[in-house]
């Protein structure tokens, strides 16, 4: 009988998980502001929401190189290769 319980309760814990997750997802998206996303440095007309979220963590992840003017998009690097 413990053993139901235990599975019931982590059941009912991963569905709230799940439904946590699904109300940050809809905040995010409510609140992702598109006129800041625009004055990116990376931002390109005809980005897709997949391609914005790449390049913020690509941006973020070599600030350094930003503040040092040898920062470059990464779908701008492709033209180099």
């Amino acid at each position: 009988m413990g053993n139901k319980k235990q599975v019931d309760k982590d059941h009912d814990m991963k569905a709230d998980m799940k439904a946590d997750l699904e109300i940050l997802e809809q905040k995010y998206k409510t609140y992702y502001n598109q006129v800041l996303v625009k004055e990116q440095p990376f931002y390109h007309r005809g980005m897709t929401d997949e391609e914005v979220t790449r390049e913020q963590d690509y941006l973020n992840g070599n600030l350094k190189a930003f503040y040092e003017g040898r920062y470059m998009p990464l779908w701008k690097q492709i033209w180099f290769k």
